[in-house]
């Protein structure tokens, strides 16, 4: 009778624990990582209405585009990181 009481505790704290990382996971998905993408996007399209500024010189241009670029791999490692650490599927 110990052996099953000890498995039931044992199941219920893995139930626990799944609940709460499920807890974390949505709120991940559904509120945290939603803003970032946002926020991104928002920064993209400045960044690519500056690039298409007529004015900037080539210098200009190339320190901005290095920007979005930095941006972009920012994101991907952020996106890679919460796949691996989350087991978060996003799609586009």
């Amino acid at each position: 009778m110990l052996n099953k009481e000890v498995v039931l505790t044992y199941i219920a704290g893995l139930l626990q624990r799944l609940e709460e990382e499920t807890h974390i996971n949505t709120y991940i998905v559904k509120q945290k990582l939603p803003k970032e993408i946002d926020t991104r996007h928002k920064e993209a399209e400045i960044l690519q209405h500056v690039l298409s500024e007529p004015a900037m010189s080539r210098g200009d241009l190339d320190a901005l585009n290095s920007k979005v670029t930095s941006h972009a791999i920012v994101n991907f490692l952020v996106t890679s990181w919460s796949l691996e650490h989350f087991h978060v599927y996003i799609f586009y």
